[in-house]
């Protein structure tokens, strides 16, 4: 008998799918292929006599101990929804999931669209806002740069770099 791994792209959620307990199923299956009575499997096992008929029907019936896939809520996004985001996830990455849901049209909330976006091993970023340089700031740093270029490396030990909202950054 073999305990076949279910294709799954996050962590089982229910205890029913943990792997010690399919083992514990297929050891009552495996109790009762090696000629014990379900009396004595469930008494090895401290488990009720109907739990062990239970197991063991269902593994003649179906071929194996899994747990049997659940109904559950149907999915909102189907496989092209799915491939559209994929592909625009790929041109541009820098994209919130936001812009990806509006740009791919996508008939989903924004947490479904990070949702596949997961599954499929992908990430939106929100990319880092940065203050752009004025030309008076590239000013004043080239001047720093070329008031310090010249002193010796003893110098920066015993400088003390401050920085305020008020006042800009300075050295001491």
């Amino acid at each position: 008998m073999e305990v076949r791994p279910r294709g799954r792209a996050r962590p089982a959620r229910t205890r029913a799918d943990r792997p010690e307990v399919i083992m514990r199923w297929t050891l009552i299956v495996g109790y009762h292929a090696a000629g014990k009575r379900i009396r004595e499997i469930s008494q090895l096992m401290g488990i009720s006599r109907s739990t062990v008929r239970l197991w063991l029907r269902r593994y003649e019936a179906e071929g194996h101990v899994l747990t049997r896939p659940r109904p559950g809520r149907p999915r909102v996004t189907t496989n092209e929804d799915d491939e559209r985001l994929r592909r625009a996830v790929e041109r541009n990455p820098q994209m919130t999931a936001v812009t990806l849901t509006r740009e791919a049209e996508l008939p989903c909330h924004v947490v479904t669209t990070r949702r596949r976006l997961c599954e499929a091993g992908l990430r939106c970023h929100i990319p880092a806002r940065k203050e752009m340089l004025t030309e008076a700031n590239k000013q004043s740093r080239l001047r720093f740069a070329q008031t310090y270029v010249n002193v010796g490396a003893d110098i920066w030990k015993s400088v003390i770099y401050w920085y305020s909202e008020t006042s800009r950054a300075g050295l001491l």
